[in-house]
């Protein structure tokens, strides 16, 4: 008897971690934009909850080098695999 192997909830899995990466990515590339207009002297950070230029640095840095890379690299190693 031939056991079958349903991958649908792999495949909703390995979908769920790419779409938190990319939202990562979108995130942390808004925050970057809002870095580089710090630097031209347009202040959007009292707009936001983040408080300070280095916390906004903080999570632009932890949403683009581990979040996104770490969603993406199981998501898309899933798909491949």
């Amino acid at each position: 008897m031939e056991a079958t192997y349903d991958d649908k909830q792999e495949r909703s899995l390995a979908f769920l971690f790419l779409i938190i990466a990319f939202v990562a990515l979108s995130i942390g590339g808004l925050i970057g934009l809002f870095q580089a207009l710090e630097h031209a002297q347009i202040d959007f950070y009292p707009l936001l909850l983040i408080g300070s230029y280095y916390q906004g640095l903080t999570l632009h840095g932890v949403l683009n080098a581990l979040t996104w890379t770490t969603f993406f690299i199981s998501g898309f190693l899933m798909i491949t695999t």
